[in-house]
């Protein structure tokens, strides 16, 4: 069997650039098994650097509101998914993913830099119901134009 590729990005508090790992997993082996084809550290432009770093600066940027709000929304999202499995009788587990669109706070898809934002954290619905959570589906779209 082919084996299965994985790539990550990371981008750390240290604002200083991405980090990627492209992986290889040997499904014939089993799922602990992988070697790291490739490593790769890019710095970030002194612009975007300096863009990330202003936002990471506590402000009244709104930013803090936009986080509290994001989990907030998460929590309804999963709240809400867990009684439709309750009054359902469906176990979580029998549950093989759950598709959240989220909550669209700013969409603006015409102009120089296109983008939507969603919030309704799927990594906090995944953790509250048990079940994989797949989101963000609209920004997709934008990137495809």
């Amino acid at each position: 069997m082919a084996p299965a590729y994985y790539l990550g990005l990371m981008s750390g508090t240290s604002v200083d650039g991405v980090d990627a790992a492209l992986l290889a997993f040997d499904t014939d082996r089993g799922s602990n098994r992988f070697d790291v084809l490739a490593t790769l550290g890019r710095p970030h432009p002194p612009a975007l650097r300096d863009a990330i770093a202003t936002l990471c600066t506590p402000g009244d940027d709104g930013l803090d509101e936009v986080g509290r709000v994001d989990r907030a929304v998460a929590v309804a999202f999963a709240d809400t998914a867990l009684a439709v499995l309750e009054q359902s009788g469906i176990d979580a587990a029998r549950v093989s993913a759950i598709g959240s669109h989220g909550q669209t706070v700013r969409h603006r898809p015409e102009g120089d830099a296109p983008f939507t934002l969603q919030l309704g954290d799927p990594s906090t619905i995944a953790e509250r119901t048990g079940i994989t959570t797949v989101a963000d589906f609209r920004r997709r779209d934008i990137a495809a134009g």
